[in-house]
């Protein structure tokens, strides 16, 4: 069933622009934190990298929490016709499907393309934090296997070489 309604549509419209706004916040972040990592080798972000990631983790936090309203939003305008559903089982698409007919295409697009950046953008982000989790955990290795303390994991020596130490008690040996 359609709703031809205008204020639908613009709720729909308003909507696929905040998940559009939330794309570009996980694009911008992706760019920030691929940047604070490109040509630090071993070394890792920098503090001054970490400063520049801190508020776009709040403006995506801020636009999440925006799209999920919207999305709530709409939910409860179509909610008479979804008695048989589950809020949770109904996408995009399904709430498309209830535009007005000359803005249905035109919003199935859309939603398509912001539905590739946001996979995309979550992808790189997945990349881009396991590089940073692997970096600091060769950190992490390196100083034990240069202090010669272990946790029962190999580590690394000063030359860069794996090295599996015995376990001993940091204070014991390095203090």
């Amino acid at each position: 069933m359609r709703l031809h309604t205008d204020s639908y549509d613009a709720m729909l419209e308003s909507h696929l622009e905040l998940e559009e706004r939330l794309a570009e916040t996980l694009e911008a972040l992706n760019a920030t934190m691929a940047s604070m990592l490109e040509g630090k080798g071993i070394h890792g972000p920098t503090s001054d990298g970490l400063e520049r990631v801190a508020p776009l983790l709040e403006q995506l936090k801020d636009r999440s929490e925006q799209s999920r309203l919207s999305r709530q939003q709409l939910l409860k305008s179509v909610s008479d016709e979804l008695s048989d559903a589950s809020p949770q089982n109904v996408g995009m698409r399904q709430l498309i499907q209830r535009a007005s007919e000359d803005k249905t295409e035109q919003f199935d697009k859309r939603r398509k393309a912001v539905s590739d950046r946001l996979e995309h953008a979550r992808h790189s982000l997945t990349a881009t934090q396991a590089v940073i989790y692997y970096s600091m955990d060769f950190h992490r290795r390196y100083l034990m296997g240069i202090l010669e303390c272990t946790d029962d994991q190999s580590s690394y020596q000063a030359t860069g070489q794996s090295v599996k130490l015995p376990t001993e008690k940091i204070f014991g040996r390095n203090c």
